[in-house]
């Protein structure tokens, strides 16, 4: 996700559960859409801005017409729910204090090299 790589983010959304492997190609973009829109401060190189940004609100708009209009994405894994509330709580708090967070260089050290 962080190198910008679809077919991978793909591959773990099925994973995860996010998506399955019959899912249609217009279905599975969506998936991988958000997860790209939501993990934005995550791909962002530098300091992200959490109070200066708007993705709390481009991530309602794209779950509400993805979800609701489109009608292509199903609820999240419930064993995935606890981590949504803590990152989206997360993302608030930081707006909030007016944080400014190289969180691309936090979590590096932590992914597999290639």
């Amino acid at each position: 996700m962080i190198d910008g790589n679809r077919t991978a983010v793909a591959r773990e959304a099925i994973r995860i559960g996010y998506a399955a492997a019959d899912d249609s190609p217009e279905r599975m973009r969506a998936v991988v859409d958000i997860i790209f829109l939501v993990c934005e401060p995550l791909r962002h190189r530098g300091r992200y801005d959490f109070s200066k940004s708007d993705l709390p609100s481009r991530v309602r708009a794209l779950g509400f017409e993805l979800a609701f209009r489109r009608g292509l994405l199903r609820p999240p894994p419930p064993e995935t729910i606890f981590l949504h509330r803590k990152l989206v709580g997360s993302s608030l708090l930081l707006a909030r204090i007016g944080a400014r967070v190289d969180a691309r260089a936090l979590v590096l050290p932590f992914l597999p090299t290639r």
